[in-house]
């Protein structure tokens, strides 16, 4: 699939992947060793659609190997800064959907 994608679009690049939730599982680790393959250091995006605390949560690791010299044991997800950019139109969105999770039956009007 990513091979036709690259003929389609040769200028776009895999960065990562995402999943939703807000923790880092077991599964984490064999997804991350699988896009490890066509990305050098792929990003792992975690999003929370939970809307806990009132808001969305968005973050965002790099993996780091451990163990000992010549055998790794185990990988580290790093959390990296996580900066919000977005144009005018997609922040109108999201604060309508926002407003809809502090109303009692989930509508405004």
């Amino acid at each position: 699939m990513y091979e036709l994608h690259k003929k389609v679009s040769p200028n776009e690049l895999i960065l990562g992947w995402y999943a939703t939730g807000h923790d880092i599982t077991e599964h984490s680790v064999l997804i991350h060793e699988y896009y490890s393959r066509e990305a050098p250091n792929p990003i792992h995006l975690t999003v929370d659609p939970s809307l806990q605390n009132g808001r969305m949560s968005i973050k965002a690791y790099v993996s780091t190997s451990m163990g000992v010299p010549g055998r790794t044991m185990g990988v580290m997800f790093t959390p990296l800064t996580v900066k919000y950019a977005y144009y005018d139109t997609e922040r109108i969105g999201v604060d309508l959907i926002m407003k809809t999770c502090l109303s009692p039956n989930r509508v405004i009007g």
